[in-house]
Formats: C-alpha cells, structure tokens, sequence
C-alpha cells in the first residue's frame, strides 16, 4: 500500500523513471510571436513604421510610444519614430496568449531620404542582378498581403502599376494615403517643431476651462439658488427644514449630473483647435496633466508630436484606434488627428483674432491664417474618458 502511494506521489511530481524510461509528460512550449515590416521591409527616416505581428495586444520599438492593433485583422501596428538599427529593427511586443513581453527582430529595407521613391505593385520583387527599373526611384513591392491602413504608404512619395483585384480594405487604405499625403496639414509630414506647441500653449490659456454644457449648467445652478434664497429670506411659512432643502436639493442634483456623466475634466485639461484647408483639416489635441492621471481620446490615427527630434514628448502614449495619455503632473502632450470636412465643423458669429504663435506655426506650414471675418470655425468636440476636451475655435488655412 506505501508502495503505491509513493508511486502515486512520484507520478503527481511528474518524475518517475524506470530503468531509464521516464514516465514524465514533456512539456509542449507555445509557440512565440513572429512578425514583419509591411510592404516588404520598407522604412523611410521620419516616417511610420507599419509592422504585422499576429496575437499580439500591443507593440512598441525603442523611444516609440506604444501601439495597439489596427486593421482588418488587428494585427498592424503603427510605430512613430522607429529607428532601425541598419537592416534589423527590434519591436518589443505583449503577447495576447501568456500576456509576456516577447522581443522580435525584424528584417527591414530602408529607402534613401534624398530622392523620391515610388512604389511599383505589379512587378515581382526585386532579385539580385535585376535591372534597373526604368521608372526613376521605381520599387518593386509585391501585391500580397499590402497593408489595411493608410499609415503604411507615408513611406512612399507615389504608388503606380496598382494591379486588379485588391481587398476593399487595402484598396481604401491607399486612397486614403492619397488624399492625406498632398495635404500640407497632414501631421505626418511636419517637422519635429517648438512653433505647434507654443500656438496651442497659448490657445489654451485664454480658453475657457469648462466645456459649454458644464458652464450652462453652471450658471442655471447658480441662478436657480440665487432665486430660492431670496424667496426663502421673504416667506416665513415653510419650517427651516423645508426652505433648507429648497437649496440643497438643486446643488445635489447638480453635483449628480456632473459626477455621475464624467463632465468634469479630471486630472487632465485639453483643449483642441482646428485648422482646415482645400481637401481635409488636423484637429490638434493639447493633454494637460494638473495632477497624475490618465485621459483616453476615443478617434483613431492619433499622430503624436514633438517639440525636437528625440525629446521625450511621446512617453506616456498608446496609440491605436483610441489614444491614451498617461502623465504625471505638470506633463504635456500634442496630438494631431487628421480629421474631414463636413458635419464636423459648424460656424459661429464673432471671429476672435487668432494668436501671435498661431500664425507663426501657420507660417511654418506654408500657409496663412484667415477666413470668414464674421465667423469662426468649430470642431465638434472629440469624445474621451477621463477629461473633457473643450473646443477652441480654429481658423481656416490657405
């Protein structure tokens, strides 16, 4: 009976051995994450990085902020700021599965910076010994597996030879990339600048800190309580219990209205202005931090930007289909969303004079600020958890 009990036992730790025959059931290892730059390899210096990589929840490369899946299948990541070290690029990615962080090198092909370079769909890749294409700055890129966001292309200056029979998604995809790419308020293509965030410092600071649902609110609440106290101060019939509750009750439904509907802005302030021009707009984002906090901004295609080339104004950020900011107190971060005309955008009367550094950032864009003397332009207001974002009036850019 010892005896099989202590087989038993010697089982349970999944050790037993018999003249060299081992009883113990190996384990099986889960296979790890495997990846690859989209568009067979191809990088560009300063421009997105669009890697693959399948069960995967999140991905990062060194100094870039994270990036949640987008896409058709939720498997590209869109990484700003990647840095290939010559032809190997190391993305860090959490793995869906065992939640671990698994560290993935990935073959890329970067594209000179110096001449244009096009895209050509229909033509095998490039072998070895190949001819020179006839097409200047012509690169051969298989039409297999092309990618589901428009992010991807920024790294080409033209697509040609697109062949038949693409998916609707990578077919829409593309032509968003077209019509994004010859805008010159496409945040992709800007500079690394100190002007972009200076203009929204200071647009923030003479906006107003409540969006215009709280500040109405506001002003009927304190109304209302002005009104009840001069009528309790005149009648003397209802006991004090009742005229108390004639002021109480208002500002507990009121203090209800703004907790229990998140319309407060929290922990972190933001403001964002618009600027729109022929063929689309950016809707730029400043995310305050007045004390530690986390903020979530519910619009895709977040591109985040920087005050100088490798400053840390990225940390903090996932970016994905929603964007979130975490940062400690007194941090800030801009982001821009490319954003198009229509119902988005409203008039109203009164056209406030623009700042001084928002004409200079307009400036170094390449445009002017202006518009409709009589009228302003308003964004709707971007949705989020955790802040509130007031809309400030933008301005049209020609």
């Amino acid at each position: 009976m010892r005896w099989i009990v202590a087989t038993l036992f010697a089982l349970s730790l999944g050790g037993l051995s018999l003249g060299g025959l081992s009883l113990a059931v190996p384990a099986v290892a889960a296979p790890g994450l495997t990846g690859e730059v989209v568009l067979d390899g191809r990088t560009r210096a300063g421009r997105p990085v669009v890697v693959r990589i399948a069960g995967a929840v999140r991905a990062r490369s060194a100094g870039t902020p994270w990036a949640t899946p987008r896409g058709v299948a939720r498997d590209e990541f869109v990484l700003f700021d990647a840095h290939p070290d010559g032809q190997i690029l190391v993305v860090d990615a959490e793995s869906a599965e065992t939640g671990e962080i698994e560290s993935l090198r990935l073959e890329v092909r970067p594209l000179p910076t110096n001449v244009p370079a096009v895209a050509l769909l229909d033509d095998p890749p490039a072998q070895v010994g190949s001819p020179p294409d006839p097409i200047p700055g012509g690169v051969r890129v298989r039409a297999e597996n092309l990618p589901t966001v428009a992010e991807a292309w920024f790294v080409f200056d033209d697509v040609q030879r697109v062949p038949d029979g693409l998916g609707s998604a990578e077919v829409s995809a593309l032509a968003e990339w077209r019509l994004r790419a010859k805008s010159p308020l496409e945040p992709i293509l800007w500079e690394p600048s100190p002007h972009a965030w200076r203009a929204m410092s200071a647009i923030a600071a003479r906006a107003p800190t409540l969006t215009p649902d709280v500040s109405r609110a506001l002003h009927i609440l304190a109304a209302t309580l002005v009104a009840l106290i001069l009528l309790v101060a005149r009648s003397r019939k209802p006991s004090p219990t009742v005229r108390a509750a004639w002021v109480i009750v208002p500002a507990l439904l009121a203090s209800g209205w703004l907790l229990i509907g998140d319309r407060l802005p929290g922990p972190m302030r933001a403001h964002s202005t618009f600027m729109v021009g022929d063929g689309g707009g950016v809707l730029v984002v400043r995310v305050h931090a007045l004390r530690d906090g986390a903020a979530t901004l519910l619009a895709p295609g977040a591109v985040p930007l920087r005050w100088e080339a490798g400053d840390s104004a990225t940390s903090g950020l996932t970016i994905g289909d929603a964007t979130t900011v975490e940062l400690e107190a007194g941090s800030t971060r801009l982001l821009a969303f490319p954003w198009s005309i229509g119902s988005e955008v409203t008039t109203r009367a009164s056209h406030p004079p623009f700042p001084a550094e928002a004409e200079a950032w307009t400036h170094e864009l390449g445009g002017n600020a202006g518009g409709d003397s009589s009228s302003t332009l308003i964004a709707a207001p971007l949705r989020a958890r955790g802040t509130r974002v007031v809309a400030v009036e933008g301005w049209e850019f020609y």
